[in-house]
């Protein structure tokens, strides 16, 4: 049976074809806004520009294998803390991995399925941009930019992270599914709600954030599972 949460981002995916050929691209370090392409009406509409940029937290959290840093500059990590995720900050994206010579990867990503959120060029063309400079051909992924809010402080090693603290987090490409997973939950249980353009949520849930290691036969890593606090 399809999830509730497939049916929203299909719902998105369909919102964004109906938006019209003619999206204007995201301006560029404060500049004016590239011309849409095809010379079409421009797309002024609220939920474009509160969708088309990513989040904006105080501190990123940092993800490693043996655990997660709040505070980057402490050398020790945590295991898990409590937070509030306003979902309305949610932003969900496609992103691609390109992999480049010397070990080296660079991210791209759209959150409207159009244009690509740094550049603001054409995303289908990014991606081909990216697979023809990437020494491996990668398909695009799901992700999420969360943000968490603290309301109380977390103590890291010897650093004291304080409350109201806005933490982001962004999903790697093997951590998008606790999230999905949970944020399905919360849609079925009703907690958070689906707009009717398909593409926006809102609902505030106090969550516990922890973290877990994964592994295959090279190397291992983190990613942050998700549930109610």
């Amino acid at each position: 049976m399809t999830s509730q949460i497939d049916d929203a981002v299909a719902a998105a995916e369909a919102a964004a074809q109906n938006m019209g050929e003619a999206q204007v691209p995201a301006t560029q370090n404060g500049g004016t806004a590239l011309a849409p392409a095809s010379g079409g009406a421009v797309d002024m509409g609220v939920t474009s520009f509160l969708k088309s940029g990513g989040i904006s937290p105080d501190k990123w959290i940092q993800v490693k294998d043996t655990g997660m840093k709040l505070d980057k500059n402490e050398k020790a990590t945590i295991d898990e803390f409590e937070g509030v995720i306003d979902f309305s900050n949610v932003k969900l994206f496609q992103g691609l991995r390109i992999a480049l010579p010397g070990n080296k990867y660079e991210y791209i990503k759209t959150y409207d399925g159009r244009t690509e959120s740094k550049s603001g060029q054409n995303w289908a063309a990014a991606i081909a941009d990216g697979n023809n400079r990437a020494i491996a051909q990668n398909n695009p992924y799901r992700g999420a930019d969360i943000l968490i809010v603290l309301d109380a402080a977390v103590t890291q090693g010897k650093t004291t992270i304080p409350a109201e603290t806005k933490l982001g987090y962004t999903t790697s490409i093997t951590g998008f599914a606790p999230f999905q997973s949970f944020l399905a939950s919360l849609i079925e249980a009703g907690e958070v709600s689906v707009g009717q353009d398909g593409m926006t949520l809102s609902g505030e849930v106090r969550v516990k954030v922890t973290h877990e290691t994964k592994s295959n036969s090279d190397y291992e890593w983190g990613i942050l599972t998700f549930e109610k606090a």
